[in-house]
C-alpha cells in the first residue's frame, strides 16, 4: 500500500506541493457537489425559515402591542363607565329619597287638607245653626217688639180713654 501511495504521489520539488491524484473520481465530486448543494439548500432554507420566523415576531409584537393598548383603552373606558354608573346610581338613589319625600309632604298636605275640609264641614254646621238661632231670635225679638207696641198702644189708649173720661 505505501508503494501504491508513493507511486501515485508525485511532489514535485519547486512547488512544494503534494498533488493528490484523483482517487475518488468524478462521481465522488458529484456527489460531493451535490451534496454541497445540499447544504447551501438546506443553509438558505433554515435562512428564509429564520426571516419568516424574524417577520412573524415582529409582527406578533405588534400585535401584542396593539392588543395591550387597546385593552388599557377598554380598561380606561370600563372605570369611566363604572363612574358614571356609580354616579347615575348616586343620583338616582338622591331621587328616589326626593320623591319618597315628596310623597311623604303630599300625604301629610293631603291629611292636613281632609281635617281641614271637616273642620270646615264643622264651622259650616256651626254657622248654619247660629244662623238658625240668630233668625230665631230675631223673629222673637219681633215678637217681643210687637207684643211692647200692642202693649204701648193699649196703654196709650186707656190712658186717653181714661183722660177723656176724667174730662
Amino acid at each position: 500500500m505505501k508503494s501504491h501511495l508513493a507511486n501515485s504521489l508525485s511532489i514535485e520539488a519547486t512547488e512544494k506541493i503534494l498533488h493528490f491524484p484523483n482517487a475518488f473520481g468524478s462521481a465522488a465530486i458529484a456527489q460531493r457537489e451535490t451534496a454541497l448543494d445540499l447544504v447551501n439548500q438546506a443553509a438558505e432554507v433554515v435562512m428564509s425559515i429564520e426571516a419568516q420566523a424574524a417577520e412573524f415576531e415582529v409582527r406578533s409584537q405588534n400585535l401584542v402591542r396593539d392588543a395591550c393598548e387597546k385593552l388599557q383603552l377598554a380598561e380606561s373606558r370600563i372605570q369611566s363607565l363604572e363612574a358614571a354608573l356609580r354616579l347615575a346610581e348616586q343620583g338616582l338613589h338622591e331621587a328616589k329619597v326626593r320623591a319618597e319625600e315628596a310623597e311623604q309632604a303630599f300625604n301629610e298636605a293631603e291629611s292636613r287638607s281632609a281635617a281641614t275640609e271637616a273642620e270646615l264641614c264643622a264651622m259650616e254646621q256651626r254657622v248654619k245653626a247660629a244662623e238658625m238661632r240668630a233668625d230665631e231670635t230675631q223673629h222673637t225679638l219681633t215678637r217681643v217688639e210687637n207684643a211692647i207696641r200692642t202693649e204701648l198702644l193699649n196703654l196709650q189708649r186707656a190712658e186717653v180713654g181714661n183722660r177723656a173720661a176724667a174730662a
